[in-house]
């Protein structure tokens, strides 16, 4: 890198043919990554985004039935949580853990508390700080769909993020 302007602009002597691959990162932003060819001269600009998501659902957390135990299909999307709280140190996050609504709704809650403490849990053996890390059971109280089958209502067994400090 020859120069770093006030702005972030820089310029890079690359070797024609090769292939590299970009990745910038900025406390606050959204992480970009881009592969890139250089089969000619090649300009281009990279636009960091703030990340301001104050709550997001964890799409690919899933547990054993009936259990706080998480599945290791799950590990990827909790591994990149903990890279971005450490990333970014500064944020405080609580962990909402929801329930179906069918049953017993005492059980419903604990189970959700159970599974946010073992998500809680595995971000800590990550690094994260514990008192960095809340959290808050639902259980079947704030249900996403309430009708139709129990694939369908399958959506309402989650556990969200919120973003409680930056």
């Amino acid at each position: 890198m020859s120069s770093v302007e006030s702005d972030g602009a820089f310029e890079l002597q690359l070797v024609q043919g090769e292939t590299y691959n970009f990745s910038v990162t900025k406390q606050g932003y959204k992480k970009y990554q881009k592969e890139v060819k250089i089969d000619g001269s090649l300009n281009f600009d990279i636009y960091v985004v703030e990340d301001i998501v104050e709550l997001r659902k964890l799409e690919n957390l899933n547990f054993v039935t009936n259990s706080d135990q998480i599945t290791s299909v799950s590990y990827s999307e909790l591994d990149e949580l903990a890279q971005w709280l450490n990333d970014n140190p500064s944020i405080i996050i609580q962990l909402e853990g929801h329930t179906d609504f069918g049953g017993n709704q005492d059980a419903a809650l604990r189970l959700s508390q159970a599974r946010v403490e073992s998500v809680r849990n595995y971000l800590i053996e990550k690094r994260v700080k514990k008192n960095r890390i809340f959290t808050k059971a639902f259980g079947g109280t704030q249900p996403i769909v309430t009708e139709g089958t129990r694939e369908e209502r399958a959506v309402n067994r989650r556990v969200e993020v919120r973003v409680i400090r930056r």
